[in-house]
């Protein structure tokens, strides 16, 4: 049986972080762990407040203490990874996510992370793109990974793949307005690409080129 003032405590940290007053339910959160210190929800709450107060460093290990309480939880190694990266350690954040992904390998949130971790790293970006791909297969209604993958065909020069995955983002949320400007922008950049590849456009500039040359001999 729960402490009725542990739920209300619980209760009053929700309702200041809906609102964003983090600092709020920081401070209720840790009044909290002096009733239960192992709490993982509490723990995670914590680090999560922290995050937002602008002490990342502080937050990690919440949620350090979080996996070594629940080692076989797949949101907790993945929060753990989260925590990584805003800590600038993408080598401790890879072990985290894949660690998730040991325990549930159908876990897409760390999937979607360690895919955003590979997409910068100049070594793995294929692994990346590998991933955001099969979970398009695996759901083709991921609008966050549709985003990506269509972003990582748009940098890659496949304009033409990128436009086709963020009009299928707009067709599932027609008010996606992230979406709609990565559609506009592909298709500005498509029909520039077609203007400079104009038969006639390339004509004139090897008649210029002709041209200088004879000018400077």
């Amino acid at each position: 049986m729960t402490n009725p003032s542990f739920d209300n405590l619980l209760a009053e940290a929700d309702t200041a972080a809906r609102s964003s007053e983090w600092q709020d339910a920081h401070d209720k959160l840790v009044e909290a762990s002096k009733i239960q210190p192992d709490h993982s929800g509490v723990l995670t709450g914590i680090g999560t407040c922290l995050i937002h107060l602008g002490q990342v460093e502080q937050s990690f290990p919440y949620f350090q203490k979080v996996v070594e309480i629940e080692p076989k939880s797949a949101e907790a190694q993945n929060n753990l990874g989260v925590a990584a990266i805003l800590n600038n350690d993408p080598g401790k954040a890879e072990t985290a996510y894949k660690a998730a992904l040991e325990i549930a390998p159908d876990y897409r949130p760390a999937w979607k992370n360690l895919a955003g971790l590979y997409l910068q790293q100049d070594a793995n970006v294929g692994d990346g793109v590998q991933i955001l791909a099969s979970l398009v297969q695996s759901d083709p209604s991921d609008v966050e990974s549709l985003m990506l993958l269509g972003e990582c065909y748009e940098i890659a020069g496949d304009l033409e793949s990128g436009r086709v995955l963020f009009v299928k983002v707009l067709e599932l949320q027609p008010e996606n307005e992230m979406a709609r400007k990565a559609a506009d922008r592909v298709e500005q950049k498509t029909q520039n690409a077609s203007r400079i590849a104009r038969p006639e456009h390339v004509q004139k500039l090897a008649a210029l080129k002709n041209l200088k040359k004879k000018s400077e001999s």
